[in-house]
């Protein structure tokens, strides 16, 4: 079946969206998937010019109940957020689970495609006065402190195929990138 959904500033097509739910798993008060697949999800967003301000999370984002997905495939994949950036894939597939710790067993994106665009702003600043390396002098690294709102555990992800154009500079080519990752 098909989900749309829309609101001020934003709207959402999901075409074909098909789910295969594990009835068993409410007896253990979690969601468990066998799997979620849909052949297109097409995301506009509009952003306001003012936004609220927003304190910082500081704990680490947790679901209620487990959620567990065998397999998920998300096809044909498209946000476009208005003079921000333009986010597309082609194929989206993989297994993860997720309760206090997001827990990525595989996934694997093909045909992915970012590209951010240049703000008024940045298109208008003038362009800075060579560095003076005569003034230059050592400062050592600091660390910066990052507080990631989730734990997670990536064990498999592998990409193919992907570009990169951010905000007017030349493009980026990816033939295939794999990673581990863990955090918190």
């Amino acid at each position: 079946s098909s989900v749309k959904w829309k609101q001020p500033g934003s709207k959402v097509d999901i075409d074909n969206l098909r789910l295969s739910i594990q009835l068993s798993c409410i007896w253990k008060f979690a969601v468990c998937f066998d799997s979620v697949n849909t052949d297109k999800i097409d995301v506009q967003v509009q952003p306001t010019s003012e936004s609220p301000s927003v304190e910082p999370v500081t704990s680490a984002f947790i679901l209620p109940i487990p959620v567990s997905i065998k397999h998920f495939s998300l096809n044909d994949f498209s946000l476009n957020i208005t003079d921000v950036a333009d986010i597309t894939w082609h194929k989206l597939t993989g297994k993860l689970d997720f309760d206090q710790l997001l827990r990525i067993e595989k996934m694997q994106i093909d045909g992915f495609n970012l590209t951010t665009f240049s703000t008024a702003n940045s298109q208008s600043a003038h362009h800075p006065a060579p560095f003076d390396w005569t003034k230059w002098q050592y400062q050592p690294m600091t660390a910066i402190p990052i507080v990631l709102p989730l734990h997670f555990d990536v064990l498999a992800f592998d990409m193919s195929s992907a570009s990169l154009k951010l905000a007017g500079q030349q493009k980026v080519i990816l033939k295939k990138v794999s990673f581990k990752a863990k955090g918190s």
